[in-house]
């Protein structure tokens, strides 16, 4: 289903941020999580790894004024977008908590079976990819994947600098580093590591107006079998498995904002959650239904 016009503008307060950027200090940290270890880290097949992933970067237009990394329970080091919220204008309102609601996995799915009329406009994308690979590989592979999958629900595709930062701290260490398989989530039944972004669409400093907002979640599994084994122990390829997927939606103008509360507002009902914000319709100004 394609995406209504987008009508009136949406009010907003960013300022321009730099992106994180994958360089080969950041890489290295990440691999080392999966077992490699120094010597093998060097600047340039940090940088060769680097360029391959980047490479392949979709040059999308949608670009982010946040990221949320839920790569691990623990998890508080986001990185930086290409804009960020202020607080300079106090007639702009920050809709992410709505958004955050919204796209989590159980609610998205209902919504795009359940949304009166059909008047959600959300898309979902998956992949899997398994083989025997090493663990550069794998890690290369699984950050091509993730920005392939995310960018391939937003018609215009994600800004490569957002999509970039995203994946600068998505491997996690696992809480016990004696298990022999690289495994996330470590245990059956938890939830998968993730990033959020929050989405703006064609953002105007000079104005502060966009033509629209939403949200990505994309998340995934992987497994690394016998991840810490070396070619003296039998080799250094190993059996890996990953899987994908990617959730988002795009609110456009100020009737999308109206369209995004009704969906909040359904997701709150039908799963019967205890609302403490703000009611969405109200903060919007949205006319009376």
């Amino acid at each position: 289903m394609s995406i209504p016009p987008s009508g009136e503008p949406i009010k907003m307060s960013l300022r321009q941020k730099t992106p994180t950027k994958m360089t080969p200090e950041v890489l290295k940290e990440q691999l080392a999580i999966v077992g490699l270890d120094c010597d093998e880290l060097t600047d340039e097949f940090l940088q060769e790894s680097i360029n391959n992933v980047t490479s392949q970067l979709f040059p999308g237009k949608v670009q982010c004024y946040k990221i949320e990394n839920h790569s691990s329970p623990t998890a508080t080091n986001n990185p930086d977008p290409n804009w960020e919220w202020t607080d300079d204008d106090p007639t702009a309102l920050n809709y992410e908590l709505y958004l955050s609601t919204i796209v989590v996995p159980e609610h998205f799915d209902w919504l795009l079976s359940n949304s009166p009329g059909n008047q959600f406009f959300g898309k979902q994308s998956e992949n899997v990819a398994e083989g025997e690979k090493d663990n550069a590989q794998a890690i290369e592979d699984m950050f091509v994947e993730c920005a392939m999958v995310a960018s391939a629900t937003v018609d215009e595709g994600i800004d490569e600098n957002d999509m970039e930062s995203s994946l600068t701290n998505a491997i996690a260490p696992l809480s016990d580093d004696s298990i022999s398989d690289y495994k996330v989530p470590e245990n059956d039944g938890d939830p998968w590591p993730s990033m959020v972004m929050m989405l703006v669409q064609n953002y105007d400093p000079n104005t502060g107006y966009a033509d629209g907002i939403g949200i990505l979640s994309y998340r995934w599994t992987m497994t690394i079998e016998d991840y810490k084994r070396k070619e003296k122990d039998g080799g250094d390829t190993h059996n890996t498995y990953m899987k994908v997927i990617a959730s988002s939606v795009l609110y456009p103008g100020l009737s999308g904002i109206c369209l995004m509360c009704n969906h909040y507002n359904s997701v709150v009902n039908h799963f019967e959650i205890d609302d403490q914000l703000p009611n969405c319709r109200d903060r919007a100004g949205c006319p009376d239904e």
